[in-house]
């Protein structure tokens, strides 16, 4: 719309200067009034676009500073235009040359023109477009996880910067689910969809289950590369069907110790290995997965925190300590007792 709001701006210079060159010429009264309605409806327009372009997030900033400067040079160039009308009908001299009802017509018919082009036509674009990324979320929410009654519950404006400033680079949308306690993120720029409901959906559920029994917080990250789920997949996909689509897990588990001193080496090993346990049991893991990280930490006392690596290994749970310590457990023996 931009674009087209430029070429009637131009267009309408044009209409007045050949105005004013038929009144030089003529003498025709309805030169005159067109010139003069054109130019109110110009300034009436400059004022409407500027106060738009401004307040539009949505313009790129190299966009934004263009469209501005051109209302300027716009403001000028009608100013100048209507000097030189002014000059000129002064010195034709000719009672002939009179306003009449014709400019007024002429004035609302190009300010409404404008009006539409500014803002009514970009208004039901964006509506329906925001209608449109409403709809492609939840269906690719649905196709991707299965109907999980997700919503949409906010949208706003996504940008990315660059050296010239923030561009717009698509919308951040909130979204409820029936399986999560807490609303998730989908991004969207051009037809890429992105979200961390896999994350969310992961850490609520192990955290509900092992946070009372341990103490503990568990945060697992699930870096979810485009297109490795299936986005006919249909449901939430388990822990292993996400290790089988080449995702990255890392999993941190932060345990805050209230007596950090009363744990020695041999019950912190113990706790790691009853916990992670209860991790593959609870999440049915039969993969392997390298990165699992345990910290025990007391928030008084930071700096006496111990850092333990673990890995799931071949149906083994692997923990090494900061000395390099090993301490290797069949995950099959655990089970059976």
């Amino acid at each position: 719309m931009i674009t087209l709001f430029f070429l009637v701006c131009i267009i309408l210079i044009i209409i007045q200067i050949y105005s004013v060159v038929k009144l030089k010429r003529t003498i025709d009264s309805k030169y005159w009034n067109r010139f003069i309605g054109i130019t109110f409806a110009s300034f009436i327009s400059t004022i409407i676009s500027y106060i738009t372009f401004l307040i539009d997030d949505t313009l790129d900033l190299d966009k934004a500073v263009f469209s501005i400067l051109f209302c300027c040079l716009l403001l000028i160039s009608n100013i100048v235009l209507l000097i030189v009308g002014l000059i000129i009908k002064k010195n034709l001299k000719s009672e002939k040359v009179k306003l009449n009802i014709r400019s007024i017509f002429i004035s609302l018919i190009v300010i409404v023109v404008m009006v539409l082009i500014l803002i009514v036509i970009p208004t039901i674009n964006n509506k329906y477009r925001i209608s449109s990324v409403y709809n492609n979320v939840i269906s690719y929410l649905n196709h991707k996880y299965g109907d999980n009654s997700f919503k949409i519950v906010n949208i706003r404006n996504s940008y990315s910067y660059d050296g010239f400033g923030r561009r717009h680079a698509g919308y951040e949308l909130t979204v409820s689910s029936s399986v999560l306690e807490d609303n998730f993120t989908v991004t969207t720029g051009g037809t890429r969809i992105g979200t961390n409901f896999i994350n969310k959906y992961y850490n609520e559920i192990t955290n509900e289950y092992l946070s009372q029994k341990y103490d503990s917080e568990i945060n697992i990250l699930i870096v979810e590369k485009d297109d490795n789920i299936s986005y006919n997949l249909g449901h939430i996909p388990t822990f292993n069907e996400l290790i089988d689509c080449n995702e990255k897990m890392d999993i941190y588990i932060g345990v805050n110790l209230k007596r950090i001193y009363d744990y020695y080496e041999n019950e912190r090993i113990e706790y790691i290995k009853n916990l992670l346990f209860d991790l593959i049991d609870f999440l049915n893991i039969s993969r392997n997965i390298n990165n699992i990280k345990i910290d025990f930490k007391n928030y008084s006392d930071y700096y006496n925190s111990y850092l333990y690596d673990s890995q799931i290994l071949n149906n083994n749970l692997i923990i090494i300590n900061r000395n390099g310590s090993v301490y290797e457990f069949n995950i099959s023996d655990l089970k059976e007792k």
